[in-house]
């Protein structure tokens, strides 16, 4: 054996190590054979459901030679290996191939030509070629299998490095930019009947692990990946199998499992020893082992059929013993490995279309021996996400069928030429290498969603049967919500109704050492919604678990229904090391349109936030928020499953037109507006438990009146700190307390009302509760670096055209520029620590730089568009602005609202831009959408994005509204001028101390700021005596008293010494 190392050192390129690794990266590409997990599934993977030979190709491209290597996708890279024959003939061959054992009818003779062995790299985003390295050139030394090649071994990476094996031709080690590390030669396998070499190698924890079973001497060896060097080898009985070992974890010990001729073997990953063995296997063993909860299965299909499930945790022998879980001798793969998904294992009968599915506990057949329509032969194995069961057959058609307990086609698609190579996901892709033997060339293509014709039917056909909420028992789960706060994680499953003799329990389990561990256990609520849903019940299932680590990304499973339903998804790390924070913000999603929302799912995946914000009317079913609330579950639930989202109920959430909560009282009627809740306090709370109980825990959980519940809350992302407020709950309603001069209590229409007589004293807006939980929240700065409130709504009157272009209406009560006083109080709380705003309800995306004594002295809102808007409202002020702003809009600068509230018009987005887009137009004229805000913590820059429906983020960079993206900084969320300047504070020994303001002649916090460096001169609004705070609570802080404020700003300074 021959190895050598390049100059290119691994000192000077440390390698990861995976066992500590297998991170979100490698959970969202493809980055081995069967994909991250070793199973086929690929969890964060939403492939094209349609295609064909002219539609929904991204692009091909063809690849010169031929294999069947599966292509390995990581980040913007795909690796593929491929072998070509040149023209160059060997010297002096040799006069006869040793025949094969028994005769092969399906073999290629030994070629007489060089083969150059090549490994390529093409860029995922455009098919080009970045660079292909010869690996080696030289004449094979025995033939293989007529359907194959001399490239069917798949390579692995981790983003760093591409490790490739040849077989025979050797094994190489190459930087993901093509640059060689080393090469080794383990020399020539002798293969049974010359059906040539196949198995993939193996990367885990800065080892290669690498099968070489033939019909001379086989050995399991492990490399060091960053030399090539041999760690350890172990000498093998077994001779000739293709099956591309597993790396396993199991009770804190890794083992590595290979499926050979006629035994399966468990070897300790760090010694190669010998931990178990089980016989039974049949001679051709091809399909790789898949591991799941403890357990692996080996399996093979000819000649004869073997399937065992051996516990991971056995010793010695136990071939034949009672300690075999489960095994079955009939129907098993020959060449495809089996797909391992939800608990379930999917295989085909040799090599043909019969398809059976086992529950992978207990051995028992949910489907069996059914024949698949379209289906001949096949090799590639099958693959799986999000829900959908690939099976790709040998003439190049790929069966999608979903992952009922019954076979049912989402689609038939159909290529020309066959495809032998098994397919990869990742992303909203799926990469088929396919055959195309006439021309002895690869024809490589990519399918991808984004120019999917799949895509528009989804959203021009009808809305899924809403109302229907009996679905079977393995899909009780419908979605999940979850935050983290302080190491806690509040979890909520909304479970459709179970049957009566299906069990309540439901589990909460993460995945750890390759297998599931409950961590928590709960009973799904049966407490009914209350009037007016008297007959519905809750259907929650809540989970609290404390001291969470949330330094790391956890999968997690939810189980419920006596173990058939289950639920998978991703716990984030807290990603305090993250320099951008990035908020998708929802609202409106009104029930005019109760399609999916495909093409919002999709962006959202693409730009991946770390928060997600739906600020109300997630349901617009007054009495039927159940049944809505499911229906909000089956559009969303794919992106809430893997990130912290906030949603909090609004109006419409809770039966009303609109809501003014009165601090809990009684409505006399659904139009809310002498205050109230119309619906039962049950209700009420039924509404909040679904959408709000996994916030972090209420700042003061002390119910309003009648029992009605509430979750004004704080949560922290990263380094931004998030305040939760409830702008309803405790507003005073109009009926009866301001003069009637319009159609209805809330809208007024005559131009001349008298502003000021509205601005009552008992109308409350956030009410003092709230006041005080801001006042709070914002001079508390532990661990964050920037502020935000997300609120139902903005605090302004930014409408003046509402439902009909021709319906100009003076004043909306039901927004948050009423009452005045109460909207100013709010602003300087949420100035006091200059926090940024986001809201929505206004069916108008908006941003305003608010203003309280003059304009612009206050916060910056982002009022985001609604996700389906069929009640239009205009920004189209009359008067021209005060103070103009230069831009790309006609109506941007200084006005007055319609309570002569003081507002600054930024951007704006009019329901009579005409959009078109692949959907036509039919978001046109309805300025539908989200927002997205980016929160750079090495700037304090906040930038706001406002994405209109239909636009595909994915083919290009889209297009904004008008006007958008908008980028504003930190401190213009106190925008006032100064009217005085205290010394320079110039801090040593902390960066980016908290720096803290107190008027003392006030006795009141003038502001309070994470400062942007060491060195901070403060602004202060009138020429006083200052205390200043600064430093980091508890313990490192220093006070200085008495500090006078000059007019003009001076050159003194005061310097801060921290421990």
């Amino acid at each position: 054996m021959k190895w050598s190392i390049a100059v290119l050192a691994f000192a000077l390129f440390p390698l990861p190590s995976l066992a500590q690794e297998r991170s979100e990266a490698w959970m969202n590409n493809w980055p081995q054979w069967r994909g991250p997990e070793a199973t086929g599934f690929a969890p964060n993977a939403d492939p094209p459901i349609e295609w064909s030979q002219d539609e929904n190709i991204k692009w091909k491209i063809e690849v010169p030679g031929d294999g069947d290597a599966t292509p390995i996708v990581w980040g913007d890279r795909i690796f593929i290996l491929t072998a070509i024959e040149t023209d160059r003939e060997e010297e002096a061959p040799p006069e006869e191939e040793a025949a094969a054992p028994g005769g092969n009818p399906f073999r290629v003779e030994r070629p007489t030509h060089y083969h150059k062995f090549v490994v390529m790299c093409f860029n995922r985003e455009t098919g080009e070629l970045m660079w292909e390295k010869l690996a080696a050139e030289l004449v094979p030394h025995e033939g293989h299998h007529r359907d194959h090649g001399f490239a069917s071994a798949s390579p692995v990476t981790d983003g760093e490095y591409v490790y490739a094996s040849f077989g025979s031709r050797g094994i190489y080690c190459y930087t993901v930019d093509g640059e060689l590390v080393w090469e080794r030669d383990l020399g020539d396998m002798s293969v049974f009947r010359f059906f040539g070499e196949a198995t993939s190698p193996v990367l885990y924890d800065n080892t290669l692990i690498v099968n070489w079973d033939h019909e001379g001497e086989s050995f399991l060896y492990a490399l060091d990946a960053r030399t090539g060097e041999t760690k350890w080898e172990v000498a093998r009985e077994e001779h000739t199998s293709w099956a591309t070992p597993l790396v396993v974890e199991h009770d804190g010990t890794t083992q590595i499992v290979v499926n050979g001729m006629g035994k399966a073997r468990g070897y300790d990953f760090n010694t190669g020893e010998g931990l178990w063995e089980c016989g039974g296997q049949v001679m051709a063993v091809i399909p790789c082992p898949v591991a799941h909860n403890g357990v692996v299965y080996c399996m093979s299909g000819y000649p004869g059929s073997a399937m065992y499930a051996i516990p991971l945790g056995s010793k010695g022998d136990i071939s034949d013993s009672d300690e075999i879980a489960w095994s079955r001798d009939r129907d098993a793969p020959y060449c495809p490995s089996p797909l391992l998904y939800k608990d379930r294992l999917y295989f085909n009968k040799t090599n043909g279309g019969i398809l059976t599915v086992l529950d992978a506990a207990t051995g028992d057949p949910i489907i069996e021996t059914v024949r698949m329509p379209g289906i001949r032969g096949l090799y590639a194995s099958p693959v799986a996400a999000q829900g959908r069961i690939y099976f790709t057959s040998r003439d190049g058609t790929t069966l999608v069928i979903d992952d009922g307990p019954e076979l049912n086609v989402l689609a038939t698609n159909e290529l020309d030429e066959p495809v032998n190579a098994s397919p990869a996901l990742v992303g909203k892709e799926l990469f088929l290498r396919r055959d195309s033997p006439l021309f002895r060339r690869s024809v490589f293509f990519t399918l991808i969603f984004i120019v999917a014709v799949s895509l528009l039917p989804r959203l021009a056909s009808a809305a899924p049967d809403w109302l229907n909420t009996d679905v079977p028992a393995e899909d009780a789960i419908c979605f999940v919500l979850y935050t983290v706060q302080d190491n806690t994680l509040k979890m909520t499953a909304q479970l459709y109704p179970l049957a009566d003799d299906v069990g309540r329990g439901v589990q909460l389990e993460v995945e750890r050492d390759g297998a599931w561990k409950k961590i928590a256990e709960t009973r799904v609520s049966e407490e009914p919604y209350g009037w007016p849903q008297e007959d519905v019940k809750r259907w929650t299932a809540h989970f609290r678990v404390e001291s969470w680590d949330s330094t790391k990304n956890y999968r997690y499973r939810v189980v419920a229904a006596d173990g058939a339903a289950t639920l998978i998804g991703t716990v984030r790390k807290d990603p305090v090391d993250k320099r951008e924070i990035v908020v998708a913000a929802f609202t409106g999603n009104s029930n005019r349109d109760r399609r999916l929302k495909p093409d919002i799912i999709k962006n959202i995946q693409a730009q991946d936030p770390d928060l997600l914000f739906f600020s109300g009317d997630q349901s617009y079913d007054h009495k039927l928020h159940y049944q809505a609330w499911l229906l909000f579950g089956r559009e969303f639930g794919e992106i809430t499953k893997d990130r912290p989202t906030v949603t909090i109920p609004d109006d419409h959430d809770i039966g009303q037109g609109n809501v003014w909560g009165d601090a809990g009282s009684k409505a006399s009627s659904p139009a809310g507006d002498d205050g109230g809740y119309f619906y039962s306090p049950q209700y009420v709370n039924s509404v909040q438990d679904a959408q709000t109980w996994h916030l972090p825990d209420a700042y003061d959980p002390t119910p309003v009146q009648r029992g009605i519940g509430v979750y004004y809350t704080a949560l922290k992302i990263g380094r931004v700190g998030f305040a939760i407020i409830e702008d309803r709950k405790f507003k005073t309603g109009p009926n009866g307390l301001v003069p009637e001069i319009g159609p209805r209590p809330d809208h007024v229409t005559d131009e001349s009302f008298d502003r000021k007589s509205f601005d009552v004293p008992e109308a409350r807006l956030l009410g003092q509760r709230q006041l005080d939980f801001l006042h709070a929240w914002g001079q508390d700065w532990t661990g964050v670096d920037m502020k935000v409130v997300l609120s139902q709504t903005v605090f302004a009157n930014a409408a003046h055209r509402h439902g009909k272009y021709d319906y100009r209406l003076i004043a909306d009560l039901d927004s948050n520029g009423w009452p005045q006083s109460g909207r100013d109080r709010a602003l300087e709380e949420i100035r006091r620590c200059y926090g940024f705003m986001i809201g929505g309800d206004q069916h108008l995306a908006t941003v305003i730089h608010h203003g309280v004594n003059e304009w612009r002295d206050s916060g910056v809102s982002f009022c985001v568009p609604s996700i389906v808007n069929f009640y239009n409202r205009w920004w189209d002020p009359k008067e021209p602005a005060q103070r103009p702003i230069e831009g790309a809009q006609e109506h941007l600068g200084d006005y007055l609202d319609g309570f002569h509230n003081k507002v600054t018009m930024l951007a704006y987005a009019n329901p009579d831009e005409t959009r078109v887009n692949k959907y036509g137009g039919e978001w046109g004229g309805r300025a539908a959408g989200y927002g997205l805000i980016r929160f750079d913590l090495d700037t304090r820059d906040i930038t706001m994005e406002c994405w209109p429906r239909g636009v595909d983020i994915t083919v290009d960079e889209g297009e904004q509204y008008t006007g958008w993206p908008i980028t504003i900084n930190q401190l213009d969320n106190y925008g006032r001028e100064a009217s005085a300047w205290l010394p320079t504070i110039e801090v040593k020994g902390m960066k980016d101390p908290v720096v803290q303001v107190i008027d003392e002649g006030h006795d009141e916090v003038v502001y309070t700021l994470r400062i942007n460096g060491d060195t901070f001169q403060p602004k202060v609004f009138r020429e006083t005596d200052y205390t200043i705070v600064v430093g980091e609570a508890p313990d490192r802080l220093k006070t200085f008293e008495h500090v006078k404020a000059t007019k003009e700003k001076s050159d003194e300074v005061i310097e801060v010494e921290l421990p």
